[in-house]
């Protein structure tokens, strides 16, 4: 078996987040779904893998490279339109593979799945995996397991829409709980597919580590203060440091090297790598990244201008907060040094007055 993954998508609804970088690669819980997808891809035994790319291929190709950090052989696809990315068919279909596991960018399957199970050789039943939507309808994960023959058949030209009606029958539809999908298409995405993993209904095959009895998923140097409140279900990054009386959790993900000043409050919020929160800063329902706030129940993005609320951990930031922290001890130490002289000052006023 062979895997497809379409990759080809600009997913405008996380643009407000990209940066430097491209939607497709911001982090869900520690890494990018993308990732999450090829390292689930790659648990399942599939050694082959093809990306099907249109926008900004050149990052996706850096980030991946060759594919021997996962023991797989990755190759790479340009397609001129996104909305036929079944141009490059035949070209894959010429490796002779029996089926083609067919993925997509956001979204990801993480509950056991007989459907990807071995088939009978010569087999020419195509199957799509579909989750039910609150109507009570189904909606296609963009998943799909093809026979080669019905592969390398198809129109260059067919939408990804379009696919299961064009696929020769008989066609097989497998359901998949919502609560064991994640997907990745907006930010309101973003922390339903994070509440899903926090609650352990969905987490990837191959994913590091396991939270603790209380539920909190701890990375490696994570420094809390001793009066910080971290509340599960949480996942708290590598290199994280939490100040003074803050709170973190229910839902919270605080991604790497992020600092939580003295008593704010995170909760139902993604904090994305690199990023300061203020002191007293009250955050819900949110994803943040650097100065940029999006509320997901309003839908409003928000640039902050206070770097002392929400800002970037680059070096004049951390020399900021370095200096407030250094004239707060200072005054503390003076404070302790004077006592006798202000206390004795004290006593011999008492004294001429009495």
């Amino acid at each position: 078996m062979r895997a497809v993954i379409l990759a080809t998508a600009a997913t405008p609804g996380l643009e407000a987040m990209a940066g430097r970088t491209i939607p497709t690669l911001l982090p869900l819980i520690d890494r990018p779904l993308l990732q999450l997808i090829v390292e689930q891809i790659v648990a399942w035994g599939v050694q082959d893998l093809d990306f099907v790319l249109h926008h900004h291929p050149e990052i996706i190709e850096q980030f991946f490279g060759s594919g021997t950090r996962w023991g797989a052989r990755f190759h790479y696809h340009l397609v001129r339109n996104p909305q036929a990315p079944f141009s490059i068919a035949k070209t894959i279909a010429l490796t002779r593979e029996q089926r083609i596991l067919l993925a997509h960018e956001e979204f990801l399957p993480c509950s056991p799945t007989p459907w990807i199970g071995p088939e009978p050789a010569g087999a020419q039943e195509s199957s799509l995996l579909t989750f039910p939507t609150p109507a009570g309808g189904e909606t296609w994960t963009q998943w799909a397991l093809i026979p080669i023959d019905a592969w390398a058949g198809l129109d260059p030209n067919l939408s990804l829409l379009s696919l299961p009606d064009a696929l020769p029958q008989p066609v097989r539809y497998h359901r998949i709980p919502e609560e064991n999908l994640l997907i990745l298409r907006d930010f309101k995405d973003l922390l339903s597919s994070q509440r899903k993993f926090l609650d352990q209904t969905a987490i990837p095959a191959g994913f590091p580590g396991r939270p603790n009895p209380e539920g909190i998923w701890f990375e490696r140097n994570v420094e809390i203060h001793p009066t910080a409140r971290i509340l599960p279900p949480c996942y708290l990054g590598a290199d994280c440091r939490i100040h003074r009386g803050a709170v973190v959790g229910p839902y919270a993900v605080i991604g790497r090297e992020c600092l939580l000043d003295e008593h704010s409050e995170i909760s139902n919020t993604t904090v994305l790598p690199g990023t300061y929160v203020g002191e007293k800063l009250e955050l819900r329902d949110a994803v943040v990244r650097h100065n940029r706030l999006v509320n997901t129940r309003i839908g409003g993005v928000v640039n902050v201008d206070d770097p002392l609320l929400l800002s970037s951990l680059s070096q004049p930031i951390l020399l900021s907060w370095m200096k407030r922290t250094a004239s707060r001890t200072l005054g503390l130490l003076l404070l302790v040094c004077l006592s006798p002289l202000l206390l004795g000052r004290y006593l011999a006023a008492r004294l001429s007055q009495s």
